[in-house]
């Protein structure tokens, strides 16, 4: 099994697979390799996927259904190879996805590249949207994987995730500011609210209010950090919820929020990223908006 993971906060061992957060990955140097035997488990009947990347090109391991997966990778001549988690979704009371078990190599020498705590690192706090749910390939075109093509970045999200079963209490914001500051991260990224809007999960001025504490804490964990609020992407239909609260309150009050902490925060309007025939579902970006969905966030971090 990998020891460790690259790009992940999570990587707890539960004997038999790894639960990791979103695209988390496995680095090898190789010398003579001629087969890489992956191993994997999976959850989830659909969208579950691993990821190969033989020098840059990327491929895809389809599980097919839930359960127990081995895959024979030709890695002739590739120098560099790496094993990618796909996206995750959040039953109940536990993560699903697909993980990575264990990797093996066949002839020549296969070296661990053990992760490093880079300078620069992203953290981007999300759901579906962010970890690449409802895709035509999660492992490799959704906008934070592309975006790790000019910086690291690590994904804390999964699919139908609210920021109430997270920040509900001000212990539960302490700790998940604790947990994002384990990764040492010196760009924090929240893209998050659809779901508490579309469950009805938090009245706008709720999520509000505990949004505006959940950056304080943040701040107090990363002061170093530099924190962008992204308001929800747009959505085919942002007509009011249960509680009487349009999808455009819940833009106001993280606009509000963020204006009193301009210091280490800066807003971002989602709205404006993608337009109507960029969204696969009404909700979730295309492939092709994904695509230009990383390339707004490039823009914006002046990568």
């Amino acid at each position: 099994m990998p020891a460790d993971l690259h790009d992940n906060i999570y990587s707890t061992n539960n004997g038999n697979y790894y639960l990791s957060s979103p695209f988390a990955r496995a680095k090898y140097s190789l010398n003579g390799c001629t087969t890489m035997q992956v191993y994997g488990y999976t959850n989830l009947d659909t969208y579950n996927q691993l990821g190969v990347s033989k020098d840059g090109v990327m491929s895809v391991l389809d599980c097919g259904g839930a359960g127990h997966n081995t895959w024979d990778v030709d890695v002739t001549g590739a120098r560099n190879v790496e094993v990618i988690a796909s996206a995750e979704g959040k039953l109940i009371t536990t993560v699903s996805g697909t993980f990575i078990n264990a990797i093996r190599f066949i002839g020549g020498v296969a070296t661990k590249i053990p992760p490093t705590a880079p300078a620069s690192r992203v953290l981007i706090y999300g759901d579906s949207i962010a970890n690449g749910w409802v895709t035509t390939s999660p492992v490799s075109q959704a906008w934070t994987m592309l975006l790790r093509a000019h910086i690291p970045v690590i994904v804390d999200g999964w699919g139908g995730r609210t920021m109430k079963e997270n920040t509900s209490t001000e212990e539960l914001r302490t700790a998940l500011a604790s947990l994002f500051a384990t990764a040492s991260p010196s760009i924090v990224w929240i893209s998050i609210g659809y779901n508490d809007y579309k469950n009805s999960s938090w009245s706008a001025a709720d999520f509000g209010t505990a949004y505006a504490d959940l950056l304080d804490k943040i701040n107090a964990a990363l002061p170093s950090a530099t924190i962008y609020a992204q308001t929800p992407i747009i959505a085919s239909n942002e007509a009011a919820n249960g509680l009487g609260d349009t999808l455009g309150a819940y833009r106001t009050v993280i606009g509000t929020a963020q204006s009193t902490r301009t210091a280490f925060c800066n807003l971002v309007d989602g709205s404006a990223i993608l337009e109507s025939g960029d969204l696969y579902d009404g909700i979730h970006p295309s492939t092709a908006g994904h695509a230009k969905y990383a390339a707004a966030v490039k823009t914006v971090l002046g990568l």
